[in-house]
């Protein structure tokens, strides 16, 4: 039985291994073609750029390329290069690690659901041990992505949260004659304890803005990393405003209130369900306290009467 055991644990980790090897293989052949798309726009971007000026701004345009690698990552290789991002891990390598952490969680949890199931479930039989990997090894495949999308989502719930605070401070910033580049950067740091989210993707846009050839990549590069329909919204209004020369004030003063209004229509719409949310618990808790109340005395009497006729 022992040896039967070890036979399919080494099997079943000899799979992994080889599914792991497939899936870096092909990670690997996807990530190249990702890598010489980025270079051809690079040497795009390099075009726009005056002669002389790569030698005296070297360190801030590869800081630079960092955030614009960083960028171009999906949603939950996004959040996990956020997370990476304060160990000083560069993030053109967050797809990999990201990856890398994915397998060893399910090779984890494989191995750990077999011992579980041969010592305490007394699975013997192959089938059983291997189908307790599988799911082991599904489980840890999954939970890293859901781990990183509920993060994500966290992320873009805060953002959507600053982001009526931050249009007013941009507001502020460009009435007193701040250009739009030094009122994001302005704000910043004014938003650093408040709303961290909303700082940290307004940091981002800052230097995307002083990187790209124009502004409309920029605000484009914001609206794919936090993905909200308000956010769509104020880069639509951004770009239309230094497109055609009206107001920049003015038109974030407008996406402001409406912002503020949305905010207000959702909280009325919260009180409004709080009726029907409150149903349940009063028949639940509340309706079953007050019969007991009313109807329990008589309920006594009756069962008096009844004892007294028997």
């Amino acid at each position: 039985m022992a040896d039967s055991f070890a036979a399919v644990l080494i099997g079943l980790v000899a799979t992994t291994f080889a599914v792991a090897g497939l899936c870096f293989f092909g990670y690997e052949a996807s990530a190249t073609r990702q890598r010489l798309r980025h270079r051809v726009d690079l040497l795009g971007l390099a075009r726009w750029q005056p002669a002389g000026a790569s030698g005296g701004r070297r360190a801030r345009d590869s800081g630079a390329l960092g955030l614009l690698t960083a960028t171009t990552l999906r949603g939950d290789e996004l959040e996990f290069a956020r997370r990476l991002a304060p160990l000083r891990i560069p993030a053109s390598l967050a797809p990999r690690l990201f990856l890398v952490l994915r397998l060893l969680v399910g090779l984890v949890l494989a191995t750990a659901l077999v011992l579980l199931g041969y010592r305490f479930l007394n699975l013997t039989a192959t089938s059983s041990l291997v189908g307790a990997g599988s799911l082991g090894a599904v489980l840890g495949w999954v939970t890293p992505h859901l781990v990183a999308a509920r993060l994500s989502l966290h992320r873009r719930r805060s953002v959507a949260r600053g982001l009526a605070d931050a249009i007013e401070l941009l507001v502020i910033s460009v009435e007193a004659g701040l250009s739009l580049e030094d009122a994001i950067n302005r704000i910043v740091g004014e938003l650093r304890r408040s709303q961290p989210m909303m700082a940290d993707e307004l940091a981002v846009t800052g230097a995307d803005l002083k990187i790209l050839p124009n502004r409309d990549d920029a605000f484009r590069r914001l609206a794919g990393r936090v993905n909200l329909p308000s956010v769509h919204s104020l880069v639509a209004t951004l770009s239309q405003t230094l497109r055609y020369g009206t107001p920049l004030s003015q038109a974030l003063r407008v996406v402001a209130a409406e912002l503020r209004n949305d905010e207000l229509l959702k909280l009325e719409e919260q009180a409004n369900r709080m009726p029907v949310l409150l149903t349940v618990p009063m028949i639940l808790f509340i309706l079953p306290s007050i019969f007991l109340v009313i109807g329990g005395p008589a309920v006594l009497k009756v069962l008096d009467v009844f004892a007294q006729m028997g």
